[in-house]
């Protein structure tokens, strides 16, 4: 499946604990600086569809590193305006191996590939 990952810092490569979305518009809107577009193949892999973000104390699932288990924590995430969007966060080198990155671009590149 297609996923993205938006970036404030500019990240260019997968890790263990990150956050993507199959949504374009939610990934170009959390950073312009460096959206990483790829194909997570999730065949083999423990996927474990848990609880979402809990907004009151600003704390997502496998925020603390805990995996429950999984390579793959599946949840309800809210972006920092609210809008609510499912997100996939990589848990094990396993996971992060599963994903082929295929660009890393800047916001106006990205927007006119992937968003209009």
């Amino acid at each position: 499946m297609q996923v993205f990952h938006g970036s404030h810092a500019g990240t260019q490569e997968a890790f263990v604990g990150i956050c993507l979305t199959e949504a374009a518009e939610v990934a170009y809107g959390y950073g312009r600086k460096a959206i990483m577009a790829g194909d997570l193949d999730l065949e083999g892999l423990t996927v474990l569809d848990v609880d979402g973000y809990d907004r009151d104390d600003n704390v997502a699932p496998g925020d603390d590193g805990d995996s429950m288990g999984a390579d793959v924590l599946v949840f309800e995430d809210e972006d920092e305006c609210g809008a609510t969007h499912t997100t996939y966060r990589l848990m094990t080198e396993r996971a992060v191996k599963a994903l082929r990155v295929e660009a890393v671009m800047g916001g106006e590149d990205f927007y006119e590939e992937y968003v209009l």
